[in-house]
């Protein structure tokens, strides 16, 4: 099918964002009016050209190609250089995303979204130096936060009244853990909007963290997967806010859970670490927690920029899960590493003892 002799044409052309669809020879098929002025290039001219030519890393194209084969899955990736007729050097944010289910998937294979980095650093350029903008970003900021914390409330008090009416105490145990995930959104969202400048960091049980992961996580994963829990239950305290590290570790655990298949594995593991080295500072005594997957593990394309805002491989990957929680950890004065393969990823959180 001719894409230019159908409704998408018109469709893709009425779209301020530049979108090239790839058919399964990798060639360009067609680009919309956006990508043509973006690209200084012409439908026509490129029609037929490999997809790779525009690209300077043609090898991460072709891993990303690879894995939209194996798992159907959309990929993002930052900052991917792209070269045109013109010598012109173009640094885009590039959203690939597997065409299925409608009448041009025959014959297309994927289409190519080039989201140029303004589309990144609208609030960012909002709230610059400019006392003025930081006051407008501030009421933009503020002003979604109410709407996004108005919904919350409800949630929360429709919990509460449902779990007067209930007797089982499994589920109440639910209504709990909603009524915790509201509170715990509510003060992210209070965080983000500046009514909370600091978060208390006080002494506290790494297990209480890691059992409310579980059980959010028990909660959410199919009944074929397994979740296992492996706690050194002599562990020293940890100086932290517990609801910064229950998100860290949410995301971590989520990560685990949209990397394996449906009879996977996935352990929560607890230890005590010597010498760890954080910030070249070498501690005496670190806790270290693990989240074990036995998934398909990370692609080498972007082992290097897998904790950077937007990376992702997963079909409904946001990329930012890894980044909040490698942000988190570090202002826990902790790190995050992670080694991975093909049935064995471990993610690895260090964070130092109290008063050590």
């Amino acid at each position: 099918m001719n894409v230019q002799d159908t409704e998408y044409a018109a469709i893709l052309d009425s779209l301020k964002t530049a979108v090239l669809l790839i058919n399964r020879m990798q060639q360009i098929s067609f680009i919309n009016s956006s990508a043509e002025e973006f690209l200084q290039i012409s439908n026509k001219q490129i029609k037929g050209r490999l997809i790779i030519d525009i690209f300077e890393n043609k090898e991460l194209l072709e891993n990303c190609f690879s894995r939209i084969s194996e798992n159907g899955g959309a990929i993002v990736i930052k900052e991917v250089a792209l070269k045109t007729d013109h010598d012109r050097r173009l640094i885009v944010t590039c959203s690939i995303n597997p065409l299925k289910n409608s009448a041009t998937s025959e014959k297309m294979f994927a289409s190519i979204e080039l989201i140029t980095e303004n589309r990144f650093s609208i609030i960012e350029n909002i709230i610059s130096d400019n006392p003025v903008n930081l006051q407008n970003g501030q009421r933009l900021i503020q002003g979604m936060a109410h709407e996004i914390k108005n919904p919350l409330g409800g949630i929360r008090g429709a919990a509460q009244l449902l779990s007067a009416n209930l007797s089982s105490r499994a589920d109440k145990d639910f209504i709990n853990i909603i009524v915790h995930e509201t509170d715990r959104l509510a003060d992210l969202v209070d965080r983000m909007s500046g009514y909370i400048e600091d978060k208390k960091m006080l002494p506290l049980n790494i297990h209480r963290v890691l059992e409310h992961v579980y059980k959010l996580l028990n909660s959410d994963k199919p009944e074929s997967v397994s979740l296992k829990r492996d706690y050194d239950p002599s562990l020293p305290a940890v100086t932290g806010s517990q609801s910064s590290l229950t998100q860290a570790f949410i995301n971590l655990g989520l990560n685990a859970l949209q990397a394996i298949d449906k009879d996977g594995v996935i352990t929560i593991r607890s230890r005590l670490a010597y010498g760890t080295i954080i910030n070249n500072k070498q501690y005496k005594q670190t806790v270290r927690i693990d989240i074990q997957d036995n998934g398909y593990g990370i692609d080498d394309s972007i082992k290097n920029t897998i904790f950077e805002p937007l990376i992702s491989s997963k079909t409904k990957g946001t990329g930012l899960g890894l980044s909040i929680s490698k942000e988190i950890v570090a202002a826990h004065q902790g790190k995050i590493e992670f080694s991975s393969k093909a049935g064995l990823t471990v993610f690895s959180v260090f964070l130092p003892v109290s008063g050590g």
